[in-house]
C-alpha cells in the first residue's frame, strides 16, 4: 500500500518534467549545511582509514554510502537551493539520480555486512533483490537520464522495508544494533517528511539527519570492533 501511494505521488514527477523552483537558504542554514557536509566528509575519511587497517568490507561500503550521500546533497543543493545553484557546477539531473541509486546500493551492501545477513536468509534475499533492481535502474538512468524505479518509489521505502524486517527477524539485539536502528529510522522519518513537504525545503533538515546518522553508524561500527 505504501509503495502504491508513493507511485501515485511520483508518477507525474517522473513522466512530466517541471521547471525548477529554487528554495533559498538563510545564512544560518548555509552554515548548518556546510557543517553537516564537513561531518559527513570526516566520517568518510575515518571509515576509509579503518578499512585499510582492518580490511573489513563493512567500513568500505559505509564510507562509499556516505560519499554518495555527500555528493547527493551537493547535487541537491546545486539543482534546487540558492545560492548553491550559482556556486556549484553540478546541476545535472543524471548525476543526482545516480547518486540517489548509489546511496541505496552501498547502504544495502553495508547493511548486509553489518548485520551479517548470510545467516538471515529472508533478509538477505530482500537486500539482494533491492540491489539488483537498483542496478537495473542505473542502466535505465544512463539511457534516459531519469531513475524510473526509484523515481516512482523513493529510496526510503526499500530501506524502511529492510530495517523493519531486521528488527523483526533479529532476536538478540545489542548496542550496535540499537544505534544502527535509531540512525536509519531518523533518516527515514526526516526523508519522508521532506519528501511529503511536511518539512520546508528552505532549511537543511536532510543535511542534519544524514550527519547525525553518519556519526551514529560510525559509533555502532566502533562498538563492533
Amino acid at each position: 500500500m505504501v509503495i502504491f501511494f508513493a507511485f501515485l505521488i511520483n508518477y507525474e514527477k517522473v513522466i512530466f518534467i517541471k521547471p525548477i523552483i529554487y528554495s533559498y537558504y538563510s545564512l544560518s542554514s548555509i552554515v548548518i549545511s556546510s557543517i553537516s557536509l564537513g561531518i559527513i566528509l570526516s566520517v568518510v575519511a575515518y571509515n576509509i582509514s579503518i578499512f585499510f587497517y582492518s580490511k573489513q568490507m563493512q567500513y568500505l561500503y559505509y564510507a562509499l554510502a556516505q560519499l554518495s550521500v555527500l555528493f547527493f546533497l551537493i547535487t541537491l543543493e546545486s539543482l534546487y537551493i540558492a545560492p548553491f545553484n550559482l556556486l556549484y557546477d553540478l546541476d545535472n539531473f543524471t548525476i543526482h539520480a545516480l547518486m540517489h541509486l548509489s546511496i541505496l546500493i552501498f547502504s544495502m551492501l553495508f547493511i548486509r555486512e553489518f548485520l551479517d545477513t548470510k545467516e538471515i536468509k529472508k533478509l538477505d534475499i530482500i537486500i539482494q533483490v533491492i540491489i539488483y533492481l537498483s542496478f537495473i535502474d542505473i542502466f535505465i538512468t544512463l539511457i534516459t537520464g531519469q531513475n524510473i524505479i526509484t523515481g516512482l518509489i523513493p529510496i526510503f521505502i526499500p530501506i524502511y522495508l529492510v530495517i523493519s524486517e531486521s528488527n523483526r527477524l533479529i532476536k538478540n539485539k545489542n548496542i550496535p544494533y540499537y544505534l544502527f536502528y535509531f540512525a536509519w529510522n531518523l533518516v527515514i522519518i526526516v526523508g519522508a517528511l521532506v519528501y511529503l513537504k511536511v518539512l520546508n525545503d528552505d532549511f537543511p533538515f536532510l543535511h542534519i539527519a544524514f550527519s547525525i546518522e553518519a556519526l551514529l553508524l560510525s559509533l555502532a561500527l566502533t562498538y563492533k570492533i
